[in-house]
């Protein structure tokens, strides 16, 4: 599969806990865009100020019926993850529309 990256103000690390679920976060939709979307491109973007890390993972493949997004195990653990660190994830999609994953993971203050 072919992934497109863009990303801004991404150039420093962030915390851990942060890194580690984005990283999960893009992992399990890609993985689910590789094993049912029916396409062969997808696209991540990344964007930090100082207060939020968004994510958001899309592909224009099959989609799927939106109660669907809770039955998954891959889906529900998605928001499990991001809500841990009380962030927000948003998953729009219907079938033959693909698919958009979008998360805000709050950045904590600088000190």
């Amino acid at each position: 599969m072919q992934v497109e990256l863009r990303h801004q103000g991404v150039s420093r690390r962030f915390p851990t806990v942060v890194e580690t679920i984005a990283y999960r976060l893009i992992q399990e939709a890609l993985t689910n865009i590789a094993r049912h979307a029916g396409v062969p491109t997808a696209q991540v973007v990344l964007r930090a100020d100082g207060v939020h890390l968004m994510l958001r993972v899309a592909d224009a493949g099959r989609g799927f019926a939106a109660e669907a997004v809770q039955a998954t195990v891959g889906l529900s653990g998605m928001h499990e993850r991001v809500q841990m660190i009380g962030g927000t994830l948003s998953i729009e999609t219907a079938p033959g529309q693909g698919t958009q994953i979008i998360a805000e993971l709050p950045l904590p203050e600088a000190a």
